[in-house]
């Protein structure tokens, strides 16, 4: 009989927070979280100076309100969303499926629609490959390392299987 794994956990905001900064690190700078923050500033920078290039000088005061503003809505947004927090967490990796039921996610995954397996010290990440949904699995719900191991053993073959 092939092996299987079931997991039942919540991530805490911290751990949540991590994997969506791994998960950024990887999108933009490549994994280097320095990388990540040069990409950021260097796009941040081209906006403000195409802003300043394009716009008279009387307008300016009105479009950098404009940008502040939706800058504001959109973490303040962004904020509310998380402050929910995460909820109960279950994922079982079958052979040629893994399967994961959150409060915002129940779907069935075959290992090709999965992402590169995203890894940490403290957590592994489960990603689709459009980018739109981003499980974390924190390395605390495993009894050990060896355990650790099966689990990226498991997802690494339905993967190559995939």
């Amino acid at each position: 009989m092939a092996e299987s794994l079931r997991l039942e956990f919540t991530c805490t905001r911290q751990e949540q927070s991590r994997a969506e900064g791994l998960t950024a690190r990887q999108v933009l700078g490549r994994g280097s979280k320095w990388g990540s923050r040069v990409v950021f500033v260097v796009l941040l920078a081209i906006g403000i100076g195409a802003l300043v290039m394009q716009v008279e000088s009387g307008e300016r005061l009105a479009w950098f309100g404009i940008f502040g503003g939706i800058w504001v809505v959109t973490f303040l947004g962004l904020r509310w969303v998380k402050g929910r927090g995460p909820g109960l967490t279950r994922v079982w990796v079958l052979p040629g499926i893994v399967r994961v039921i959150t409060p915002k996610v129940d779907r069935q995954f075959e290992p090709s629609e999965l992402s590169p397996l995203l890894e940490s010290e403290e957590l592994f990440v489960l990603r689709n490959r459009g980018g739109t949904i981003m499980i974390p699995v924190p390395k605390r719900v495993f009894a050990d390392a060896e355990a650790q191991g099966r689990f990226r053993a498991l997802l690494i073959a339905e993967a190559a299987r995939g």
